[in-house]
């Protein structure tokens, strides 16, 4: 055969592929459009900048990538994929989260103790489980589509559930609609049961609140046994494996559980019917004013002359034990924020500050603030906390009106009055004592603290009481450089409050956070020495109060409302209990799976909100900790046996919780503070003797 016929041949096949790539990607465009459009949008009219689609020196479809000049594939790429599943078939990667006990602190609590009894008989009754991969596999994150071909391999060899997959390089996924019939792997994963969640072009921190959407939808069980399939070898698709792996530990443990639902839906069912305000935000305010936001690190002390020099020209708002400190420094806060719901917190506010201190400090604080701790302030306003139980109960109560709710204001004070400082519309904001991190372990809050009094007290008592253990301390980035050491609470709360200002500073471009703690550094906020901060200008403070109030604090009545039963308000939840509970028999992980899946989604927020919040998180950490013991044992009998021993435990839980749900749906918390408590009894043990001691000799 002559060069020139073979010239036109491959001209031929060229043109045939060209043809056939081109009807593939308008399908696919078409698939997407319907189906994902947020995807369809992202690639509709993208143009490739550097990975292309060429054919390769074995006359195969490939990705040339231009800046380096070589190929994504140094074989036939359906191949290359055949083997790396051979080779996954063998041997996997699997990230195992574990449920773990929990110190239990209160006698009349059920989640804690009936879930640590469940981990105990598990413990006692250890399984071997089998080696190797698996073929079902609750969920699998694949990082890199490459041309996509490895797709279907997997869906021929494994039982997937739940498929997660993140590709940074959208020319890559683009690559891959003309190529591979996108058909098969969407509807492949629209079965009952399954779920496909893809992260193309995305930050890590942007996949990683897509999968924990997905989680919300179908529930923790699903990720407790989380396969990787990693297709290319990418610094970027590697870094994502493991930021997932090190922050998902962070959502999981914002779940909360059932006693502390309870009590945040029976202090918003209290805190609707008192005198105290609604926090609203109808506009969306400027103002230019300084907010001080302290916390009650150890860099407080530092700050103390830059607080008392301007704070009649910017507003200061305390958070939790920051109060005491302030007072303690002769410096009275105009707002203050508490977002815990124990009523132990207003033990240690009545213990450690004076009434007359109070007369003048607005609270600020969430709905499920227990009812005493908001007395103990003459002005007090609460918001709707994001995600709790209580949550849409107020909102019926306040209806039409429409009132907020504060996101990301967890799991400390000072990520909660981050959030009211935002709503509020302070532009310039300043964090001060908010270290969440630190140097020296001796130096862990403000020396004015309550914790270091109260550390000295149960030194002296010889009660054991750490406030920085060290073999929980996690390293982070320090403000300044170096490191800082910051307990998991703390770790938390920085991811929380950086995802928090990720996504409001595009829609309030003008904010700025500064950060002159020698602390830990929080991305987003300006690192920014004491010395080096702009001057606080002049301002009248007190106008600005009074704006602050009046735009915010409502007050409302709902007469209907307050006559409303117990009966009517929780009829959802009262209707769930058998729906929820698990059946009994199950024989092999599908099995178990598709019944956990089940009844999780008879809690489903799209039926009752009251009612996932609820027992979302106890569901959650049950389910989990249920497949976390049961999945994967070696033989048949091991797995009924682990099966039955959740089943039990947890239709046990269920049958408790609605005893208790009956009773008195709406009992406030009682967990008094047994440090304070002793400490009350020991200043007024003193204060007898020392009176006994002075009284004058009778005749």
């Amino acid at each position: 055969m002559s060069d020139a016929l073979q010239q036109i041949i491959r001209q031929a096949e060229v043109q045939r592929l060209q043809m056939e790539m081109n009807v593939m990607v308008q399908k696919n465009l078409s698939l997407f459009k319907e189906r994902m459009p947020l995807v369809y949008e992202m690639v509709a009219d993208h143009q490739p900048s550097n990975l292309i689609l060429r054919l390769d020196h074995n006359d195969k479809i490939n990705l040339l990538n231009q800046e380096h000049k070589h190929f994504l594939y140094n074989d036939d790429p359906q191949a290359f994929a055949q083997k790396q599943i051979a080779q996954f078939q063998k041997k996997c990667q699997v990230r195992r989260f574990r449920i773990t006990r929990n110190k239990e602190y209160n006698d009349d609590h059920i989640h804690i103790p009936r879930l640590n009894g469940m981990i105990d008989e598990y413990n006692e009754n250890s399984r071997d489980r089998i080696h190797g991969t698996p073929e079902f596999m609750p969920s699998l994150i694949v990082s890199g589509v490459g041309l996509g071909h490895h797709f279907l391999e997997l869906i021929k060899n494994f039982d997937i559930r739940n498929l997660m997959v993140y590709e940074k390089c959208v020319d890559a996924f683009y690559g891959s609609l003309h190529v591979l019939d996108w058909t098969t792997i969407l509807d492949h994963f629209r079965q009952k049961g399954k779920s496909i969640t893809l992260c193309i072009g995305s930050e890590p921190q942007v996949a990683l609140a897509q999968i924990e959407s997905t989680i919300n939808r179908v529930g923790l069980h699903s990720q407790i046994y989380t396969f990787v399939f990693r297709h290319t070898m990418r610094k970027v698709e590697l870094d994502f494996i493991e930021f997932y792996q090190k922050e998902l530990r962070t959502f999981i443990g914002g779940m909360g559980y059932f006693d502390d639902e309870q009590i945040g839906l029976a202090h918003a069912y209290h805190n609707v019917k008192s005198k105290s305000a609604v926090f609203v935000s109808h506009k969306t305010y400027s103002r230019k004013i300084r907010l001080l936001l302290i916390g009650n690190g150890p860099s407080l002390d530092e700050h103390r002359d830059y607080i008392e020099a301007n704070k009649d020209n910017v507003i200061i708002m305390s958070c939790g034990t920051g109060l005491s400190s302030l007072l303690r420094m002769g410096i009275k806060p105009d707002f203050h924020v508490e977002m815990e719901r124990c009523i132990m917190v207003n033990d240690v506010i009545r213990h450690f500050s004076e009434a007359d201190d109070r007369n003048d400090i607005t609270l600020l604080c969430l709905h499920t603030v227990a009812p005493e701790t908001m007395k103990a302030f003459p002005d007090s306003c609460y918001s709707i906390k994001a995600n709790d139980a209580g949550g849409p109960l107020v909102r019926d109560y306040f209806l039409p009106q429409k009132t907020n709710e504060l996101i990301f204001c967890n799991p400390t004070v000072a990520n909660c009055g981050l959030s009211f400082a935002v709503s509020m519309g302070f532009e310039d904001i300043h964090l001060i004592g908010v270290d969440l991190g630190v140097k020296d372990k001796e130096k862990h809050h403000s020396k004015h603290s309550v914790y270091v009094e109260m550390e000295a007290f149960a030194k002296k008592e010889k009660i054991d009481y750490t406030i920085y253990d060290e073999d929980r301390v996690k390293p982070a980035e320090g403000n300044f450089g170096g490191e800082v050491m910051a307990m998991p609470t703390l770790h938390m709360a920085r991811v929380s409050m950086e995802r928090y200002l990720r996504i409001i500073t595009p829609v309030f471009p003008n904010l700025r956070v500064s950060n002159t703690n020698d602390g830990a550094k929080i991305e987003g906020t300006v690192s920014i020495r004491l010395e080096d901060m702009d001057d606080c200008g002049v301002h009248n403070k007190h106008v600005e109060i009074k704006s602050i109030k009046k735009s915010h604090l409502h007050h409302h009545t709902n007469r209907k409302f307050e006559k409303s039963s117990n009966a009517t308000l929780l009829k959802p939840l009262y209707a769930a209990k058998d729906k929820i509970k698990l059946a009994e028999d199950l024989s092999n992980n599908a099995d178990l799976y598709d019944e956990l899946l089940r009844a999780y989604r008879e809690i489903s927020p799209t039926i009752d909100l009251t009612t996932h919040f609820l027992l979302r998180g106890s569901v959650n950490t049950f389910f989990g900790a249920i497949t976390e013991h049961t999945f994967y044992c070696s033989n048949e009998d091991d797995f009924r046996a682990n099966a039955n021993i959740g089943v039990r435990h947890f239709n046990n839980f269920i049958d408790k919780v609605y005893e208790k749900m009956q009773a008195d749906p709406f009992k406030l918390d009682e967990t008094s503070s047994g440090y304070v408590k002793t400490m009350q009894e020991r200043e007024k043990a003193a204060q007898e003797s020392e009176e006994n001691t002075t009284e004058p000799n009778r005749s």
